[in-house]
């Protein structure tokens, strides 16, 4: 799966790009279903500069499947969270996407 990642308003240091690879690596098994390769892009950072309380990071992911794109995103206080949760939303759709088919 070619995802690439992107970030916003952060600095992707080497411990949060190998979080994010284990989260692509997570979702590819549940796209293993289509003979083609799926593309997609993830993108992490703050939502503002000058936030100083509730949820200031934001993660989004977007995957193009056969027939259909699927995107989920998410806010939350600490990054890795917002990950997470995004992971957990993008999983919960490829598992209807596989359904489906």
């Amino acid at each position: 799966m070619n995802i690439d990642l992107k970030t916003k308003n952060i600095n992707l240091d080497p411990p949060l790009r190998n979080f994010c690879q284990r989260v692509i690596v997570d979702l590819e098994k549940y796209i293993r279903i289509s003979k083609t390769v799926p593309n997609g892009w993830m993108e992490i950072g703050k939502t503002t500069l000058h936030h100083k309380k509730g949820p200031h990071f934001r993660a989004e992911c977007q995957i193009f499947l056969p027939g259909r794109s699927l995107r989920a995103e998410a806010t939350a206080r600490y990054l890795r969270e917002a990950i997470t949760q995004v992971k957990d939303k993008m999983q919960r759709q490829l598992k209807k996407y596989k359904e489906k088919i």
